[in-house]
């Protein structure tokens, strides 16, 4: 679960920020926005800013999967941009009891196979996590 909240401190940080982003010396404006919270854990927000940069990313929250473990925020989303050469880079991911597994044709495979492995490691007790 703290992956899970530096990851969305991190994310939602720069979000924060993106209007200050700058490609080159002027401020890329956003075209589109929306941010949909929910009290029972469900959130989505997604961007697009006028260069081609987007991001989007769903939430919700899981229930326990059993009596030694407590409900997990999981999340999928994605966010591509234009690298300097022209190319659309766009990477997928989900964040969930599991860890983050990000995929793209710009990650080497074998990090993409080595996250995608972690999905069959047990979950780390719950003391393991820092709780108590």
């Amino acid at each position: 679960m703290r992956v899970l909240l530096v990851c969305a401190v991190l994310c939602g940080g720069a979000l924060a920020d993106i209007g200050l982003v700058q490609r080159g010396s002027e401020p890329v404006p956003i075209i589109a926005q929306s941010n949909v919270p929910s009290v029972d854990g469900r959130f989505s927000w997604a961007f697009e800013s006028a260069d081609g940069t987007s991001a989007n990313q769903e939430g919700s929250l899981e229930p326990a999967q059993g009596p030694q473990d407590e409900p997990a925020q999981t999340v999928r989303g994605q966010y591509s941009y234009r690298a300097d050469d022209g190319r659309e880079i766009v990477v997928r991911y989900v964040a969930d009891r599991f860890g983050y597994r990000p995929e793209s044709d710009v990650i080497a495979p074998a990090i993409v196979a080595a996250a995608a492995e972690a999905r069959n490691l047990p979950p780390l007790p719950l003391d393991a996590r820092g709780r108590n």
